[in-house]
Protein backbone atom coordinates (compact mmCIF):
# COMPACT_ATOMS: atom_id res chain seq x y z
CA UNK A 1 0.00 0.00 0.00
CA UNK A 2 0.78 3.12 -0.95
CA UNK A 3 -1.60 6.07 -0.24
CA UNK A 4 -4.37 6.89 1.97
CA UNK A 5 -7.18 8.82 0.57
CA UNK A 6 -7.96 9.85 4.34
CA UNK A 7 -7.65 9.08 7.99
CA UNK A 8 -10.42 7.48 10.06
CA UNK A 9 -12.58 9.62 11.12
CA UNK A 10 -11.13 12.27 9.07
CA UNK A 11 -11.73 14.58 6.22
CA UNK A 12 -9.20 14.54 3.31
CA UNK A 13 -7.10 16.85 4.92
CA UNK A 14 -4.17 18.87 3.98
CA UNK A 15 -5.02 17.09 0.55
CA UNK A 16 -8.48 16.84 -1.65
CA UNK A 17 -8.98 13.18 -2.73
CA UNK A 18 -7.69 13.56 -6.31
CA UNK A 19 -4.41 15.34 -5.32
CA UNK A 20 -4.02 12.08 -2.92
CA UNK A 21 -4.80 9.78 -5.98
CA UNK A 22 -2.22 11.42 -7.98
CA UNK A 23 0.54 11.33 -5.11
CA UNK A 24 -0.47 7.90 -4.41
CA UNK A 25 0.37 6.93 -8.44
CA UNK A 26 3.11 9.28 -8.53
CA UNK A 27 5.22 7.18 -5.43
CA UNK A 28 4.04 3.78 -6.50
CA UNK A 29 6.35 4.57 -9.65
CA UNK A 30 9.27 5.84 -7.66
CA UNK A 31 12.29 3.74 -7.22
CA UNK A 32 13.36 6.18 -4.45
CA UNK A 33 12.88 5.49 -0.89
CA UNK A 34 10.22 8.65 -0.33
CA UNK A 35 7.49 9.41 2.40
CA UNK A 36 5.17 11.75 2.97
CA UNK A 37 3.59 12.81 6.57
CA UNK A 38 0.85 15.27 7.53
CA UNK A 39 2.25 18.46 10.50
CA UNK A 40 1.61 15.35 13.29
CA UNK A 41 4.48 13.16 11.47
CA UNK A 42 1.55 10.68 10.46
CA UNK A 43 2.22 8.83 7.22
CA UNK A 44 0.41 9.94 4.28
CA UNK A 45 2.00 7.84 1.37
CA UNK A 46 4.99 6.27 0.43
CA UNK A 47 7.17 4.36 -2.18
CA UNK A 48 7.85 0.82 -2.37
CA UNK A 49 11.36 1.47 -1.66
CA UNK A 50 10.72 3.24 1.43
CA UNK A 51 8.81 0.06 2.81
CA UNK A 52 11.80 -1.99 1.22
CA UNK A 53 14.17 0.51 3.60
CA UNK A 54 12.04 -0.01 6.62
CA UNK A 55 11.05 -3.52 6.09
CA UNK A 56 12.79 -4.89 9.47
CA UNK A 57 10.13 -3.15 11.19
CA UNK A 58 6.19 -3.41 11.42
CA UNK A 59 4.54 -3.14 8.10
CA UNK A 60 3.78 0.61 6.79
CA UNK A 61 0.11 1.70 7.47
CA UNK A 62 -1.36 4.92 6.76
CA UNK A 63 -1.83 7.24 9.68
CA UNK A 64 0.68 5.48 11.96
CA UNK A 65 3.32 7.97 13.38
CA UNK A 66 6.77 8.52 11.91
CA UNK A 67 8.29 8.11 15.10
CA UNK A 68 6.76 4.48 15.08
CA UNK A 69 10.18 3.74 12.34
CA UNK A 70 12.52 6.90 12.91
CA UNK A 71 13.68 7.88 15.77
CA UNK A 72 12.11 11.38 17.36
CA UNK A 73 14.50 13.54 17.87
CA UNK A 74 16.34 14.29 14.92
CA UNK A 75 12.92 14.39 12.58
CA UNK A 76 11.74 17.16 14.98
CA UNK A 77 14.45 19.09 14.71
CA UNK A 78 13.69 19.15 10.70
CA UNK A 79 9.80 20.14 11.34
CA UNK A 80 10.71 22.68 13.74
CA UNK A 81 13.83 24.15 11.45
CA UNK A 82 11.18 23.80 8.32
CA UNK A 83 8.41 25.55 10.41
CA UNK A 84 10.97 28.57 11.57
CA UNK A 85 8.96 31.95 10.73
CA UNK A 86 10.64 34.37 7.80
CA UNK A 87 12.26 33.26 4.55
CA UNK A 88 11.80 30.00 3.23
CA UNK A 89 14.04 27.79 5.64
CA UNK A 90 17.52 26.20 4.15
CA UNK A 91 17.77 29.22 1.58
CA UNK A 92 20.78 31.79 1.41
CA UNK A 93 21.20 34.07 -1.25
CA UNK A 94 21.54 32.29 -4.74
CA UNK A 95 19.92 29.38 -3.09
CA UNK A 96 18.96 26.34 -1.45
CA UNK A 97 15.99 24.56 -1.28
CA UNK A 98 13.53 24.81 1.60
CA UNK A 99 15.03 21.20 3.35
CA UNK A 100 17.18 19.98 6.34
CA UNK A 101 19.16 17.14 6.25
CA UNK A 102 19.09 14.73 9.12
CA UNK A 103 20.41 11.60 10.34
CA UNK A 104 17.79 8.94 12.24
CA UNK A 105 18.33 5.55 13.18
CA UNK A 106 15.05 3.39 12.28
CA UNK A 107 14.22 1.39 14.77
CA UNK A 108 13.97 -2.70 15.06
CA UNK A 109 16.52 -2.95 11.97
CA UNK A 110 18.95 -0.28 13.95
CA UNK A 111 20.00 0.83 10.52
CA UNK A 112 21.22 4.66 10.23
CA UNK A 113 18.68 6.50 7.36
CA UNK A 114 19.91 9.95 6.03
CA UNK A 115 16.74 11.70 5.58
CA UNK A 116 16.23 15.22 3.85
CA UNK A 117 13.25 16.39 5.00
CA UNK A 118 11.16 19.05 2.86
CA UNK A 119 8.45 21.38 3.45
CA UNK A 120 5.64 21.07 0.76
CA UNK A 121 3.64 23.90 2.57
CA UNK A 122 0.90 24.54 4.22
CA UNK A 123 -0.77 25.93 7.79
CA UNK A 124 2.71 26.71 10.56
CA UNK A 125 1.76 23.88 12.66
CA UNK A 126 0.31 21.78 9.88
CA UNK A 127 1.17 20.99 6.02
CA UNK A 128 2.89 18.44 4.13
CA UNK A 129 6.72 17.23 4.52
CA UNK A 130 8.59 14.91 2.14
CA UNK A 131 11.03 12.68 3.36
CA UNK A 132 13.60 11.46 1.34
CA UNK A 133 15.40 8.24 3.03
CA UNK A 134 18.71 6.44 2.26
CA UNK A 135 20.73 4.41 4.08
CA UNK A 136 23.58 5.86 5.61
CA UNK A 137 26.78 4.76 7.65
CA UNK A 138 27.56 5.40 10.77
CA UNK A 139 29.47 9.10 11.23
CA UNK A 140 33.20 7.96 10.85
CA UNK A 141 32.82 5.01 8.99
CA UNK A 142 33.16 6.04 5.80
CA UNK A 143 36.41 7.43 6.97
CA UNK A 144 37.55 3.71 8.19
CA UNK A 145 36.04 1.83 5.53
CA UNK A 146 38.38 3.74 3.02
CA UNK A 147 41.40 3.63 5.30
CA UNK A 148 40.76 -0.46 5.15
CA UNK A 149 40.32 -0.08 1.47
CA UNK A 150 44.02 2.36 0.78
CA UNK A 151 45.21 -0.98 3.46
CA UNK A 152 44.66 -3.65 0.81
CA UNK A 153 46.38 -1.96 -1.54
CA UNK A 154 49.92 -2.97 -0.14
CA UNK A 155 50.23 -6.58 -0.70
CA UNK A 156 49.48 -6.17 -4.71
CA UNK A 157 51.85 -3.33 -4.63
CA UNK A 158 54.62 -4.88 -2.74
CA UNK A 159 53.80 -7.69 -5.38
CA UNK A 160 53.91 -5.45 -8.44
CA UNK A 161 56.58 -4.15 -7.13
CA UNK A 162 59.13 -6.80 -6.46
CA UNK A 163 57.81 -9.02 -9.62
CA UNK A 164 58.68 -5.57 -12.07
CA UNK A 165 62.47 -4.89 -10.14
CA UNK A 166 63.04 -8.88 -11.00
CA UNK A 167 61.77 -8.53 -15.02
CA UNK A 168 64.41 -5.01 -14.95
CA UNK A 169 67.60 -6.34 -12.69
CA UNK A 170 67.83 -10.15 -14.32
CA UNK A 171 66.72 -9.71 -18.05
CA UNK A 172 68.19 -12.97 -19.00
CA UNK A 173 66.10 -15.28 -16.95
CA UNK A 174 64.84 -18.13 -18.13
CA UNK A 175 61.64 -18.01 -20.35
CA UNK A 176 59.69 -19.73 -17.93
CA UNK A 177 60.30 -17.51 -15.11
CA UNK A 178 59.80 -14.15 -16.74
CA UNK A 179 56.85 -15.69 -17.95
CA UNK A 180 55.68 -16.03 -14.50
CA UNK A 181 56.69 -12.48 -13.59
CA UNK A 182 54.59 -11.32 -16.17
CA UNK A 183 51.95 -13.09 -14.75
CA UNK A 184 52.27 -11.38 -11.55
CA UNK A 185 52.29 -8.30 -13.20
CA UNK A 186 49.15 -8.72 -14.96
CA UNK A 187 47.43 -10.18 -12.26
CA UNK A 188 48.07 -7.50 -9.65
CA UNK A 189 47.22 -5.12 -11.98
CA UNK A 190 43.81 -6.44 -12.68
CA UNK A 191 43.67 -6.39 -8.55
CA UNK A 192 44.88 -2.77 -7.69
CA UNK A 193 42.59 -2.14 -10.84
CA UNK A 194 39.32 -3.08 -9.01
CA UNK A 195 40.69 -2.42 -5.62
CA UNK A 196 41.00 0.96 -6.62
CA UNK A 197 37.35 1.43 -8.28
CA UNK A 198 36.02 0.27 -4.40
CA UNK A 199 38.24 3.47 -3.07
CA UNK A 200 36.41 5.97 -5.26
CA UNK A 201 33.08 4.79 -4.50
CA UNK A 202 34.17 5.24 -0.92
CA UNK A 203 35.76 8.56 -1.42
CA UNK A 204 32.51 9.71 -3.50
CA UNK A 205 30.48 9.48 -0.51
CA UNK A 206 32.52 11.60 1.47
CA UNK A 207 31.93 14.14 -1.37
CA UNK A 208 30.52 17.70 -0.14
CA UNK A 209 27.43 16.90 -1.93
CA UNK A 210 26.72 13.36 -0.18
CA UNK A 211 26.73 14.69 2.76
CA UNK A 212 24.69 16.44 5.78
CA UNK A 213 26.25 19.95 5.52
CA UNK A 214 23.53 22.68 4.42
CA UNK A 215 23.76 26.27 4.65
CA UNK A 216 21.92 27.57 7.26
CA UNK A 217 21.12 31.48 8.76
CA UNK A 218 22.77 31.90 12.24
CA UNK A 219 19.25 33.32 13.43
CA UNK A 220 17.01 30.06 12.54
CA UNK A 221 20.08 27.91 14.55
CA UNK A 222 19.78 30.27 17.70
CA UNK A 223 16.22 30.10 17.84
CA UNK A 224 16.41 26.36 17.65
CA UNK A 225 18.36 26.32 20.65
CA UNK A 226 16.75 28.58 22.40
CA UNK A 227 13.83 26.71 21.69
CA UNK A 228 15.62 23.81 23.22
CA UNK A 229 16.59 26.03 26.30
CA UNK A 230 13.35 27.36 27.27
CA UNK A 231 11.46 23.81 26.87
CA UNK A 232 13.66 23.70 30.31
CA UNK A 233 12.74 27.07 31.72
CA UNK A 234 16.24 28.35 31.05
CA UNK A 235 16.25 31.85 29.68
CA UNK A 236 16.57 32.30 25.76
CA UNK A 237 20.40 34.07 24.58
CA UNK A 238 20.45 36.89 22.71
CA UNK A 239 22.93 37.30 20.11
CA UNK A 240 25.34 39.79 18.27
CA UNK A 241 26.67 40.39 14.92
CA UNK A 242 25.22 39.77 11.57
CA UNK A 243 22.77 37.04 10.27
CA UNK A 244 26.08 34.69 8.78
CA UNK A 245 25.01 31.69 7.19
CA UNK A 246 27.22 28.35 8.49
CA UNK A 247 27.97 25.24 7.15
CA UNK A 248 26.18 23.00 9.58
CA UNK A 249 24.75 19.43 10.41
CA UNK A 250 21.64 21.24 11.81
CA UNK A 251 20.42 19.09 14.31
CA UNK A 252 24.10 17.84 16.14
CA UNK A 253 25.49 21.33 16.01
CA UNK A 254 22.01 22.66 17.69
CA UNK A 255 22.30 20.01 20.19
CA UNK A 256 25.85 20.88 20.88
CA UNK A 257 25.32 24.81 21.37
CA UNK A 258 22.55 23.98 23.79
CA UNK A 259 25.17 21.55 25.79
CA UNK A 260 27.44 23.77 25.57
CA UNK A 261 25.26 26.75 27.31
CA UNK A 262 24.00 24.84 30.09
CA UNK A 263 27.42 23.50 30.73
CA UNK A 264 28.76 27.11 30.77
CA UNK A 265 25.86 27.97 33.29
CA UNK A 266 27.07 24.74 35.46
CA UNK A 267 31.36 26.07 35.42
CA UNK A 268 29.98 30.20 35.78
CA UNK A 269 26.32 30.29 37.72
CA UNK A 270 24.87 33.94 38.10
CA UNK A 271 26.71 34.65 34.87
CA UNK A 272 24.12 36.11 32.03
CA UNK A 273 25.88 34.63 28.88
CA UNK A 274 25.09 35.97 25.33
CA UNK A 275 26.46 34.75 21.59
CA UNK A 276 28.42 36.98 19.38
CA UNK A 277 28.94 36.61 15.76
CA UNK A 278 32.35 37.63 13.69
CA UNK A 279 32.24 36.25 10.26
CA UNK A 280 35.99 36.13 8.75
CA UNK A 281 37.16 35.19 5.30
CA UNK A 282 36.11 31.67 5.42
CA UNK A 283 35.75 30.93 8.73
CA UNK A 284 32.95 32.69 11.76
CA UNK A 285 34.07 33.14 15.01
CA UNK A 286 30.70 31.94 17.26
CA UNK A 287 31.82 33.15 21.04
CA UNK A 288 29.73 32.27 23.75
CA UNK A 289 30.22 35.05 26.00
CA UNK A 290 29.67 35.71 29.95
CA UNK A 291 31.70 38.09 32.59
CA UNK A 292 34.23 36.99 34.89
CA UNK A 293 37.55 34.61 33.88
CA UNK A 294 38.12 32.24 30.70
CA UNK A 295 37.73 28.56 31.26
CA UNK A 296 40.53 26.15 32.32
CA UNK A 297 41.54 23.97 29.79
CA UNK A 298 40.56 20.86 31.62
CA UNK A 299 36.65 22.17 31.90
CA UNK A 300 36.94 22.72 28.20
CA UNK A 301 37.93 19.37 27.72
CA UNK A 302 35.29 18.55 30.03
CA UNK A 303 32.89 19.93 27.97
CA UNK A 304 34.36 18.34 25.00
CA UNK A 305 34.26 15.37 26.25
CA UNK A 306 30.02 15.58 27.31
CA UNK A 307 28.05 11.91 25.20
CA UNK A 308 25.29 13.81 22.85
CA UNK A 309 22.63 11.49 23.65
CA UNK A 310 20.22 12.74 20.72
CA UNK A 311 23.16 11.86 18.07
CA UNK A 312 23.60 8.56 16.51
CA UNK A 313 26.13 6.40 18.79
CA UNK A 314 25.66 9.22 21.17
CA UNK A 315 28.83 10.97 19.86
CA UNK A 316 30.62 13.32 21.94
CA UNK A 317 30.55 17.53 21.66
CA UNK A 318 34.43 16.33 20.33
CA UNK A 319 33.27 14.55 17.43
CA UNK A 320 30.59 16.86 16.45
CA UNK A 321 32.43 19.70 16.59
CA UNK A 322 35.43 17.98 14.62
CA UNK A 323 33.45 16.88 11.79
CA UNK A 324 32.01 20.88 11.49
CA UNK A 325 36.54 21.70 11.52
CA UNK A 326 35.78 22.53 15.21
CA UNK A 327 38.48 23.29 17.59
CA UNK A 328 36.74 25.34 20.99
CA UNK A 329 38.56 26.74 23.45
CA UNK A 330 38.36 29.45 25.51
CA UNK A 331 39.94 32.62 25.78
CA UNK A 332 39.64 36.32 27.29
CA UNK A 333 37.30 38.23 25.08
CA UNK A 334 38.69 40.18 22.27
CA UNK A 335 37.28 43.94 23.67
CA UNK A 336 36.38 43.53 26.96
CA UNK A 337 38.82 42.65 29.69
CA UNK A 338 36.37 42.19 32.16
CA UNK A 339 34.62 39.60 29.69
CA UNK A 340 35.41 36.21 28.13
CA UNK A 341 34.39 33.55 25.65
CA UNK A 342 33.76 30.30 24.43
CA UNK A 343 34.75 30.56 21.23
CA UNK A 344 33.96 27.70 18.09
CA UNK A 345 35.08 28.94 14.61
CA UNK A 346 32.58 27.59 11.82
CA UNK A 347 32.88 27.58 8.65
CA UNK A 348 30.59 29.69 6.36
CA UNK A 349 28.77 28.83 3.50
CA UNK A 350 30.13 30.33 0.19
CA UNK A 351 29.72 33.63 -1.47
CA UNK A 352 29.29 35.55 2.10
CA UNK A 353 32.96 36.14 3.11
CA UNK A 354 33.80 39.33 5.10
Amino acid sequence: MTSRPDLPGEDPGPMALPIAEACAALLAALPEALLLCDGQARILFWSPATAALLRSGPPLAAGSSLYSYLERPPLEHAFRFLRLPGPPKGQVAGGEARRVKVLATAFHGQALCTCTVTALGGPPDGGVFALALARAAAPGQTGRDLAAGLETLRAPLANLRAAVENLASYPTMAAVMRSAFENVVAQETITLSHRFQVLMQAADSLSPADSLMLPVPWPDLLALVNQRRQERSRPALASSGPATALLVESHPFVVMLDLLAAGVEALRPARPLHWEMAPGERLACLDLVWSGEPLAAAQVDALLSTPLPETPGGQTVSQVAARHGCDPWSRGHRTSSSEAVLRLPIPMARGQEA
